[in-house]
């Protein structure tokens, strides 16, 4: 993923340096939450070493299992993110 390095400022080129020893890890703050604190934002780690430069849209697919009778027996969230993902992003700034 990608860090924040302040040593560019001795050193010159980007404050943002890789680091291909960690993956890149985002999270997900309610949107229908007033007061939100540390405990409600959803980590999720992607696995993959990379860096988001901004989130574009999000939105959640509802999807439920239903009995012979129309019962819900079993409901999952799934969280969509669409998204440009850089595997090696470099800026000069």
């Amino acid at each position: 993923s990608f860090h924040f390095k302040t040593d560019a400022l001795f050193t010159g080129g980007s404050f943002f340096k890789s680091n291909r020893y960690f993956t890149l890890k985002f999270g997900v703050v309610p949107k229908n939450k007033d007061n939100v604190q540390i405990d409600d934002v959803l980590w999720i780690d992607s696995r993959e070493v990379g860096a988001i430069v901004h989130p574009l849209h999000a939105w959640e697919e509802h999807v439920n299992e239903y009995d012979d009778n129309g019962e819900v027996i079993s409901s999952n969230v799934t969280l969509k993110l669409w998204t440009p993902f850089c595997e090696d992003l470099r800026l000069e700034l």
